[in-house]
This record gives structure tokens, sequence and C-alpha cells, in this order.
């Protein structure tokens, strides 16, 4: 997850050299007969962190932290949490200048679909980035590595086209302050279950572990426990595949191979999500 997050850190760092909300005054976007510009590649970079930050929200992780907080500032928690007890203090002390839960689902469903009911604003979710993200999926995990058949490469940009017309509209008038927010309180909360002092109250032995643990403990009634594995495999690669295609963007019409880290993070992209929809694989020679 290290790696991830410093993808995602260094994709926001490039885009935040830009004014994002200016997406919001680019009105009807007419489709590129080609994909490479500035402003996609701006885009991608853009979205890598959120979508980062979408799967560890689908995880159950910043829930988990804003209800560990809430119990140790009332009292709820009659242990020593080491080094969690200053970052717990300020998740609590700056609950209502962050987004709540609502407002951090609803950003993300805008984004990349999830809950359609979780929308502000007037806003809906984009129920249309799934399938056309599974598209470029596909096709990366077809590539091996080596040289690419010319339709081959030419399938995966116009993919990564569709991709990111798709977020163009969806990503309108969201500043970057957002994904900085929001990216800032993962790193927040991934420190504070790596504390052993949290992992031995919860009875783990690793970040996820504590993770699943008071998501168990803790989870919000009425809702599933999230497959906290199959969100973090999601997350991680997809902020691989983010990061490669706004570097690659300039010149994937031209290139003849996708590199093996791309191929591998497409792959288990794909791995997690037939795991979250509950459907196995097929058998080799079914």
């Amino acid at each position: 997850m290290a790696g991830a997050l410093a993808l995602a850190n260094r994709a926001l760092r490039q885009v935040e050299r830009i004014d994002v909300v200016a997406f919001a005054d680019l009105g009807d976007i007419a489709l590129p007969p080609v994909v490479g510009g500035a402003d996609d590649q701006d885009l991608l970079r853009f979205v890598a962190p959120l979508y980062l930050a979408s799967e560890l929200e689908a995880a159950g992780l910043l829930d988990a932290l804003d209800t560990m907080a809430r119990l140790f500032a009332s009292g709820g928690v009659q242990r020593d949490l080491g080094g969690a007890v200053e970052p717990l203090t300020d998740v609590w002390r700056t609950r209502h200048r962050r987004f709540n839960g609502d407002e951090r689902r609803a950003i993300h469903g805008r984004l990349f679909g999830g809950d359609p009911t979780a929308t502000l604003g007037g806003a809906v979710a984009n129920s249309s980035f799934e399938p056309t993200f599974i598209g470029l999926v596909e096709r990366l995990a077809r590539a091996a590595g080596g040289p690419l058949q010319r339709t081959v490469v030419t399938g995966i940009a116009e993919q990564a086209r569709q991709v990111a017309y798709n977020l163009s509209g969806a990503a309108a008038g969201v500043p970057s302050l957002a994904a900085r927010e929001l990216l800032g309180a993962v790193e927040t909360a991934l420190r504070v279950f790596g504390i052993a002092e949290v992992q031995r109250w919860l009875n783990a032995r690793s970040v996820w572990s504590a993770l699943d643990s008071a998501n168990r403990r803790f989870g919000r009634s009425g809702v599933r426990t999230p497959d906290v594995i199959s969100h973090v495999r999601r997350g991680r690669s997809g902020v691989v595949v983010f990061a490669w295609l706004a570097d690659a963007l300039p010149a994937l019409r031209s290139s003849t191979a996708v590199p093996r880290p791309v191929v591998d993070a497409a792959i288990e992209w794909a791995d997690a999500t037939i795991a979250l929809w509950g459907i196995d694989e097929p058998r080799a020679g079914s």
C-alpha cells in the first residue's frame, strides 16, 4: 500500500499545478478523435488518488477511524493506545471541518459509481465508469508485456480514451483540495491502524486484519461487513493503472508494449473485482 500511496501522492502533486476547478468550465465535451492531450493526462492524475481513496472508503477505513476517534474521545476505550492518541484526538477535534462519511461517499459515487444513493447536490452516481474501466483492464490483462499487435494497441488506446471521456464529466467541479483531504485522511487512518497498541486492542496483527476487526466491531448497522482485502487490491492495482495511463497517454497509440507491472495490476484488479462480485473464475478448458 505504501507504493500505491506514493503513486497517488505523486499524481496529485503533478495535477495541483493546474486549476482543477476549471474542469467545471469545459461545458459539453465532444468525444475527441484521439486520446493523449494534456487535459486527459491531468484528469487521470487527478482521479488516481481519489480512486485509491474510494476503494479504501469501501473497505470501511475512514468510517472505522471516525468511530474509533469518537469512542476514544468519549472515554469508551479503557486502555493505552500509544501513538494513536494524538491522531485520534485530532480526528475528533477536526470532525466538523472535514468531509463526513456521506460527503465522502457522494464524491466517490460521482466519480466511480458505487452506491447510487450516496449523492449530494443533485449529482448522480457515475454508473458507467466501472464497465468502461473493466473494458480497459480486460485489454491490458491480455497484453503479455512484449510486442503487441496493432489491433491490441488500438484497442487499449480506444478504451483509455473512453475512460478519460467518462471521467471528464464526472470530475467537473471537484477541486484538488478534495483529493488532498481524502488522501490525507487515508494516510492518517493507515498510520493509526499500523500502531501496535491499536492492533492489540483489536486482536489483530496487521493493518488490514485490524481494519477487518474494527469493521466487525463498529460497522454501520444493516451494512454488510466489507471484503477488506478485495477492496485494498482494487485500490492498489487501480492506482497503478491510472498512474501509468497518465504518463503513457501521449505515446499510447504508437507503443509496442505494456510494462509487466501494469499487466499484473490489471490482472489483480480483475481478480479482486471477481471476488467482490462473488463469481468464480472459469476453469481452464471450461
